[in-house]
């Protein structure tokens, strides 16, 4: 299963040369962008959705049904079979407290993901869909062996930290637990919002190691189905679903996952006999 992703993965350096020449030239990623330069007005130009719709070497794999049912419900049963065992040896009063928990990730999460492609945003809308989703990681440029440097650079410039927009998630996890009843002694709590901490680092994890090249999480075809997820999110035409990082369940039952790619639903279209 490692094999076609990895190739891809291959092209797309090999392809690197070729993206940059794309660019506006003087333009690097993350230069000027705050002040609205001669890089920022040359993006702007071109629209966020011809970003979004260049050619890339990567070739992700179509991701089946069951593979989104099955990690959410791996999920479900972590974060259950931890707060039950948690209750067991008494450091929390609740089992339902790391659900409580985790769920405000799922909900939540998404929700603050989902703002961020949304223009009212102001700020949030430019640092992640004008910042992460076109400056630095267009389809083009899906993968890079510099992920997180490159993703650092551009938060300097415009002064942000993406990272900042969901920490708000961990007291306010506390916050709920107490507020439901499920935990009233300060230990409680405050794993409640530990927990969230955990969810919200793994996460972040695996989003860097989605966007870096020859990641030794490759090796792992589960890994390389959630990197296609979140490829097909980067993509044009699902550029508003797939909003998750590894727990898409409640976003399957809404209609906002996509599966297959663009060109894998025109194949489907056609039909063997017209290949």
């Amino acid at each position: 299963a490692g094999a076609g992703p990895r190739m891809g993965a291959s092209a797309a350096h090999a392809g690197a040369p070729a993206a940059r020449a794309a660019r506006p030239r003087g333009c690097p990623p993350a230069t000027r962008w705050r002040r609205g330069g001669a890089c920022a007005r040359a993006r702007a130009e071109a629209g966020v959705q011809a970003v979004l719709s260049s050619p890339c070497e990567y070739e992700p794999l179509e991701v089946p049904t069951w593979f989104v049912f099955a990690t959410s419900g791996a999920h479900a049963a972590v974060y259950a079979g931890a707060g039950w065992l948690l209750h067991a040896v008494g450091a929390l009063q609740s089992w339902h407290t790391l659900v409580a928990s985790s769920a405000v990730v799922s909900v939540l999460g998404v929700l603050v993901h989902v703002l961020g492609h949304c223009k009212f945003a102001g700020p949030w809308y430019r640092l992640h869909t004008l910042g992460h989703h076109v400056v630095v990681r267009p389809p083009r440029r899906f993968l890079s062996l510099e992920a997180s440097a490159e993703e650092r650079a551009l938060e300097a410039e415009l002064g942000m930290d993406e990272r900042v927009a969901y920490i708000w998630l961990i007291p306010f996890a506390s916050a709920l637990a107490y507020t439901l009843g499920l935990e009233s002694s300060p230990l409680g709590v405050a794993i409640a919002g530990l927990w969230t901490g955990l969810v919200l680092k793994g996460a972040d994890y695996l989003h860097h190691h989605f966007h870096l090249m020859d990641s030794p999480l490759e090796r792992h075809s589960w890994f390389l189905m959630l990197r296609s997820l979140h490829f097909f999110h980067h993509s044009e035409r699902a550029f508003m679903t797939n909003f998750a990082i590894a727990d898409f369940g409640l976003e399957y039952l809404v209609g906002l996952v996509t599966t297959q790619s663009r060109a894998s639903r025109r194949r489907g279209a056609r039909g063997p006999a017209q290949e």
